[in-house]
């Protein structure tokens, strides 16, 4: 049973997601950890730097206790590359991830994103992962992340909306949400959009990503380290809980 840790990049997010413990238990190990030193939330690239380095704190902590492999929980997949050049674990970013699941399941895809400040962002993220061409923009809610428990019922609206103009104005076939704050609301969405006649599958990236690892991890699989390759001098630095 492959043991993955979930590493929250915010010290906004104390546990779980509800939405994925469900998935401990079922094939997989499932544990969590977080930034004790970081931003609340991740909406610009200064935030996405600052968590960095508590996060590769937790990473070789998780490492050192024998996790498998990592996913980030946050879309900007902070530290992602970093922790792949000094982990010999797996570590998944859940964009990376669901951007490409995207574009296995339609033609073009559109992510739902939380900002209008966060579009230059995902396209960059889309331009790094190889993927402009099946790529259809982003359609955003324009609700800051610490603000989305104040009313969800609110939230979901506005996502409902975000989601109908991707399909029906961007001509997206897949959705991609592009917060794990949403994780657990992909499948309302799609029945959302299914009763407007649309069927479209709506990517939730979390627990695709925790289950894109573990099916990785029983092949056997990791990052190349070719590709990530151990930096020449690793600063002998201790890091403990």
């Amino acid at each position: 049973m492959p043991r993955i840790r979930v590493l929250s990049a915010t010290t906004g997010t104390t546990e779980m997601p509800s939405a994925v413990k469900g998935l401990s238990g079922g094939g997989l190990e499932l544990s969590f950890d977080r930034i004790r030193r970081g931003p609340a939330s991740i909406e610009s690239l200064w935030e996405e730097a600052a968590c960095v380095e508590d996060l590769v704190r937790c990473a070789l902590v998780a490492q050192e206790e024998g996790i498998e492999g990592l996913v980030v929980n946050c879309m900007g997949d902070p530290g992602v590359d970093v922790m792949r050049e000094i982990l010999t674990i797996p570590v998944f970013g859940p964009a990376q991830t669901a951007m490409g699941v995207a574009a296995m399941l339609g033609r073009k895809f559109c992510v739902l994103t939380v900002l209008d400040r966060s579009r230059p962002l995902v396209d960059d993220q889309v331009r790094k992962f190889g993927l402009e061409s099946r790529y259809a923009g982003c359609e955003v809610i324009e609700i800051p992340v610490l603000d989305f428990g104040n009313d969800p019922d609110e939230t979901l609206r506005h996502l409902h909306e975000a989601a109908r103009a991707a399909v029906e104005t961007r001509k997206a076939d897949v959705l991609v949400l592009g917060c794990t704050g949403w994780t657990g609301l992909g499948e309302k969405i799609r029945v959302f959009l299914a009763g407007l006649d649309h069927d479209v599958p709506v990517i939730d990236p979390l627990p695709v990503t925790i289950r894109t690892l573990g099916a990785l991890l029983e092949e056997g699989l990791a990052h190349s380290k070719t590709a990530y390759p151990f930096p020449k001098a690793i600063p002998e630095i201790r890091y403990s809980r």
